[in-house]
């Protein structure tokens, strides 16, 4: 971790008092990509274009001009997984957001692909099994070595079974992101509130800075004038239903004029 982040020791603290006011905490996770960088990175690590990577053109993301993993290899295998596994022992995260996911589960990593939901666009030659075998043997170990683990992906792809269980041959991810859609419903309260049906307002938090700007502008659409009582708002964070559970609730809530977050996520690594 870059020194401008804070140290270690105060992630740990950080994640600590989250829990403490139980809070949890998620990290960003970046498996689907990585830097060009050469002077600090994995790139051209033995001198070669293929050490952790495909050889271009494979190993190159011609959107994001970053490099990809090779995960049919047991040495990516070995890397990539004992990082969550680092993460959850040293600074016991609660669980991650996977991202990029899209990008890993087709050769043309989503670039201009809009999805219909057909069923030939999710099985055919274009997915890329290698990334599909990487990421159910990862949720498979998070989950086995860390039953409280939550897992998300972050996916505009709509791929089936993504968030089945490995065991009945889906991927194992506990939740799906869709980007975009929280950003929508919001634009739709805020802007279009004859058209909207369901509860007063529901979003789930793509980003930190995303999540904020948003519960801020809740704040101010929703504020009440002293004396009218507050109004309360179901937010759709990743929570884990057993820890909720045990603290003798099953829905968490935001006040207009308060802010609380039952989840954190932070940056990704």
């Amino acid at each position: 971790m870059l020194s401008r982040y804070g140290t270690p020791e105060e992630l740990k603290e950080l994640i600590d008092v989250a829990h403490s006011l139980g809070i949890m905490v998620l990290l960003d996770v970046v498996h689907s990509h990585a830097s060009k960088n050469t002077e600090d990175g994995l790139n051209s690590f033995d001198g070669s274009d293929s050490c952790f990577f495909h050889a271009p053109p494979r190993g190159d993301h011609s959107l994001w001009d970053s490099r990809l993993f090779n995960y049919s290899s047991w040495e990516v295998q070995r890397f990539l997984l004992s990082n969550l596994r680092w993460w959850m022992e040293e600074y016991s995260f609660d669980g991650f957001r996977f991202d990029g996911v899209t990008s890993m589960l087709y050769h043309h990593h989503g670039i201009g692909s809009g999805f219909s939901g057909d069923y030939s666009e999710y099985f055919g030659l274009q997915v890329d099994e290698d990334s599909l075998v990487y990421l159910m043997l990862a949720n498979h170990i998070v989950h086995s070595l860390y039953p409280h683990c939550i897992t998300v992906a972050e996916d505009v792809s709509g791929m089936p079974a993504l968030c089945r269980g490995v065991e009945e041959g889906g991927l194992g991810f506990d939740y799906r992101l869709a980007m975009a859609i929280p950003d929508k419903w919001i634009q739709v309260r805020l802007f279009s509130p004859d058209t909207w049906s369901a509860p007063p307002a529901f979003m789930v938090a793509r980003a930190a800075h995303r999540g904020l700007q948003m519960l801020s502008k809740l704040e101010r659409a929703l504020h009440t004038e002293e004396g009218k009582g507050s109004r309360s708002i179901p937010l759709a964070f990743n929570v884990d239903k057993r820890r909720v559970r045990s603290r003798g609730s099953t829905k968490l809530w935001w006040h207009a004029g308060k802010q609380l977050s039952p989840a954190l996520r932070l940056g990704a690594f």
